[in-house]
């Protein structure tokens, strides 16, 4: 059985196709220069990072399944064949590393906004870039940069979504809550959703750089990254290499931080692993 987009069929894997993912991409032809699937890789990022700043500006590289992705504090990486979305953006910047301390949070309000669009409801964003639901993770984001010359970065934008995971081989190692977006939309298309992704991700970004970056080209997402954001009046827990600390969330800091009441004062904390306490999301 298809779908009305052409793509999920039971029992048969949807597998990325290029040009029906670019059917998806409500975006003008020359937004995107390359667009790359393959079937297996390491990473995508790492694919992307290990090439020619100009050799990747606006390619997207998508994988079936990536063998080699990052799991936080050592958490087994869970990678199934054709059910989940593992895409990234190459993007070259003309600023420096230090300048681009938003742009973690520009894409995770990118990928929200993709999920709006596909007309998937009640996910939200944990700091700074997981994407999830009442039920549990959906997805995350990992923002990785390369400096290219004095005022230049190459930055590769990665997204991972579940698409759909139920009934995948091996699922039980998954040590985590965790949702996907065929829960609430079964007939959902993996090529949709990487379009709507990606042409998300096209649109924030061109926004982003547009605006000049920093503090005040996040301000066209502010709103939005209010609107997602789940931690904001929440007790929770923040941990880094070197210390703890428990208190409430007051929301984003002024350089994009998570700002904590703890021990009687306001902090903004700019890495960490986060936990809520008590309540869900």
């Amino acid at each position: 059985m298809r779908d009305s987009q052409g793509g999920f069929s039971e029992g048969r894997p949807e597998l990325l196709d290029p040009e029906r993912i670019r059917q998806h991409l409500a975006r003008p032809p020359d937004a995107l220069r390359g667009l790359e699937c393959v079937g297996e890789t390491r990473s995508t990022n790492a694919d992307l990072l290990a090439r020619p700043a100009d050799a990747v500006h606006r390619v997207a590289r998508l994988a079936e399944r990536q063998t080699a992705g990052r799991g936080r504090r050592g958490r087994p990486w869970f990678s199934p064949h054709a059910r989940n979305i593992y895409l990234s953006l190459g993007w070259r910047l003309d600023a420096g590393p230090d300048a681009l301390g938003f742009l973690p949070l520009v894409v995770a309000v990118a990928a929200a906004r993709a999920l709006d669009r596909l007309g998937f409801t009640g996910h939200g964003i944990k700091w700074p870039n997981d994407l999830v639901t009442a039920k549990g993770k959906l997805g995350g984001c990992l923002v990785e940069l390369r400096r290219i010359h004095t005022d230049g970065t190459l930055a590769v934008l990665g997204v991972g979504l579940n698409v759909r995971l139920t009934g995948a081989p091996g699922l039980e190692a998954l040590d985590q809550p965790w949702d996907e977006l065929a829960g609430e939309l079964p007939r959902i298309s993996r090529n949709e959703t990487a379009g709507r992704l990606l042409g998300a991700l096209l649109e924030a970004v061109e926004g982003f750089e547009r605006a000049g970056l920093g503090a005040k080209g996040f301000d066209a997402f502010l709103a939005d990254w209010n609107r997602f954001d789940r931690l904001a009046g929440r007790d929770v827990t923040i941990r880094s290499e070197r210390s703890t600390a428990h208190g409430r969330c007051l929301g984003l800091g002024p350089e994009g931080g998570l700002r904590i009441r703890t021990d009687g004062r306001e902090r903004e904390f700019h890495a960490g692993e986060v936990s809520v306490r008590r309540q869900a999301f």
